[in-house]
């Protein structure tokens, strides 16, 4: 077991109002859930009877629900939220490129940290971890060190850096050549093998963890670098994430996902990230072949790169899920929020309230986030088998009493403020509203002192403002 977890032990999650979000099991006004040594034995009305040593904790007046799911997150750049704005040089792309190279291993894990600390706090209990700042050969494992050290569940998929959408691939390998990868290059699957060997042959990842692979895609790299990164990864067999379809210019350029479909690549390993701008042809294709889709809101409206068309991906079966994608202009890890933000979006472009619901968020940002992810045979919802991943919600706290329907109270009240506790494979990470294994204080501090390394390295310690 990693060093500095809290132990796992036998727990009974008593008498809350339950989500299972598992058909079987449904939804209990008063319910309890029984956990022994991370995995949840049963969720039933009543299972005091059974409960014997277990340690009680008391979940009256509260919710009971699948921790939640960051579908597509760059926890890597959490380094610089406040330093992102609207001032010249200070946009997304102008930051990365200009910091970026400069993150030594030591920023990276206290980027990652400061990430997976906020996503437990706020009762996001997975991640899926697409690590495109892979640089050099010791970067997945600063992400690794982190992962493990948080008590996160995470798909951890690392990558070679991309650059801004919409260029040529011209424009592209000009940058590309200055800061990260030849765009004609493959990334090192070499290196890949060896983290999957070294990491997750044994018991370093608590099994809490597991390996994926980010590519760039044919809008971000040519199609021999393409075939090669997609054969190596399902050579090692594992699932892709891909950025696609995010913006007009790139849709301009390239149709990413009808070039893949005419390659023979699609699949029901690959998970794609936005597809604002996916065609119908393509939904249509990727509802039939099983591709996936993560959507992040918020980061999508604050680029004004559009919204989904959750509707028409829905009706051709793409399962989506939830994310904040860069944490450095995603406002904050609070899927509340997000549930909130992609319910009202869908119901204006589509002009009605049936248009999605509030157990249809609740799937994205729990079930089908885990989906996306393929992590659903052990986690995502509440059910006997999976893995103890869950969160309490309180239910009398100013903005959620006095009573109500818990489900529309999560989606349309809650806040990450009303997270009481929250379990990570039976392991106890918040309790009574306060981490219990991170410091905050101690990983701001670390974050902290990592930005300032980072801007001193660059020669942009102008761009520190406190």
């Amino acid at each position: 077991m990693p060093s500095g977890l809290p132990q796992r032990g036998r727990l009974l999650i008593r008498g809350g109002h339950v989500l299972s979000m598992d058909p079987a099991i449904g939804e209990l006004p008063t319910g309890d859930v029984l956990i022994d040594d991370g995995a949840i034995i049963e969720v039933a009305a009543d299972l005091s009877a059974r409960a014997g040593d277990a340690a009680i904790i008391d979940a009256a007046r509260m919710v009971v629900m699948p921790g939640m799911v960051g579908a597509h997150e760059h926890p890597w750049a959490a380094l610089f939220r406040g330093i992102m704005g609207d001032h010249d040089g200070r946009d997304s792309w102008s930051v990365k490129e200009q910091l970026a190279p400069h993150m030594d291993q030591a920023a990276t894990e206290a980027s990652v940290l400061l990430a997976c600390a906020e996503s437990i706090h706020a009762g996001v209990t997975t991640i899926v971890d697409f690590a495109h700042d892979w640089m050099t050969p010791d970067e997945p494992e600063a992400h690794l060190r982190a992962l493990v050290a948080s008590g996160i569940r995470a798909r951890f998929a690392p990558g070679a850096p991309s650059t801004k959408w919409g260029l040529s691939l011209d424009q592209m390998a000009a940058i590309m050549a200055r800061v990260g990868l030849p765009v004609d290059q493959p990334m090192d699957l070499g290196v890949l093998a060896d983290i999957q060997r070294s990491w997750f042959a044994g018991d370093r990842v608590d099994g809490r963890i597991r390996l994926g692979v980010s590519v760039r895609g044919p809008a971000r790299s040519t199609m021999d670098v393409v075939r090669a990164e997609f054969e190596g990864a399902r050579s090692l067999g594992l699932p892709i994430s891909m950025h696609c379809a995010g913006t007009r210019a790139e849709v301009a350029r390239i149709h990413q996902l009808t070039v893949l479909d005419e390659a023979g690549l699609l699949g029901p390993d690959l998970a794609l990230a936005h597809g604002m701008q996916l065609t119908d042809h393509e939904i249509e294709r990727m509802g039939e072949t099983g591709v996936t889709l993560a959507v992040t809101p918020m980061s999508e409206l604050h680029r004004e790169l559009g919204q989904a068309r959750l509707t028409e991906l829905r009706a051709a079966g793409v399962v989506v899920g939830l994310g904040f994608d860069n944490p450095a202009y995603a406002a904050s890890m609070d899927m509340f929020a997000q549930m909130r933000l992609m319910l009202g979006l869908e119901r204006a472009r589509i002009g009605s309230e049936d248009a999605l619901g509030v157990s249809d968020v609740l799937h994205m940002a729990t079930i089908d986030g885990v989906r996306t992810a393929g992590l659903d045979d052990i986690c995502g919802s509440l059910a006997p088998g999976k893995r103890a991943d869950l969160v309490l919600v309180r239910r009398d706290d100013l903005n959620m009493a006095p009573i109500g329907l818990a489900a529309e109270l999560v989606v349309y009240a809650a806040q990450p403020a009303n997270i009481d506790t929250v379990l990570v494979d039976g392991r106890v990470l918040k309790r009574d509203g306060h981490l219990t294994h991170l410091d905050p204080r101690s990983v701001l501090e670390a974050a902290t002192d990592a930005l300032r390394r980072t801007c001193s390295a660059a020669g942009l310690d102008r761009m520190l403002v406190g």
